[in-house]
């Protein structure tokens, strides 16, 4: 007989830690510098939050209760609200299911960015790319291998 798999509720752990680690990759680039404003989008203690914060909702389906407030450095809201996208997309078919109201309602908990606006605007604009995205995300990824490489190096 083969162990049981372990479980949180009736989703398998194994799945749950690899979804997390797919929502980790994509927040990668909140780790590196906007290539707009020439500064990071975060310090490093707040880019470990950020992943925590989202790691535990993909694995307990729960907003943590113990959250500080980002004020992301980003120059339009949309970046950060299209990578929360991008996550819900890359989770879709997997055990994290989860509505895309409740994963605004993590955004808007995580980023002091959206303390002025209700998470009802974003819910329609989830979807919505900013036209530059797809090129600032290459560049900063580009510059994060590029550190990664030094540093190793």
């Amino acid at each position: 007989d083969a162990p049981p798999k372990a479980s949180i509720g009736n989703r398998n752990c194994k799945e749950l830690f690899e979804c997390a680690e797919k929502a980790k990759r994509r927040l990668q680039i909140f780790s590196g510098i906007s290539p707009k404003a020439l500064t990071s989008f975060m310090e490093q203690d707040e880019f470990n939050n950020l992943v925590n914060y989202v790691k535990h909702f993909v694995i307990f389906g729960k907003i943590p209760n113990d959250i500080q407030k980002i004020n992301a450095r980003v120059s339009n809201k949309m970046f950060i609200s299209y990578t929360f996208h991008c996550i819900y997309e890359d989770l879709q078919g997997s055990k994290v299911n989860y509505k895309v109201d409740e994963w605004v309602d993590l955004m808007f908990a995580i980023f002091s960015n959206f303390d002025t606006v209700l998470p009802q605007t974003y819910i329609s604009k989830f979807s919505e790319k900013p036209k530059d995205y797809d090129e600032t995300v290459a560049t900063i990824e580009k510059n994060l291998a590029e550190t990664t490489k030094n540093r190793a190096g």
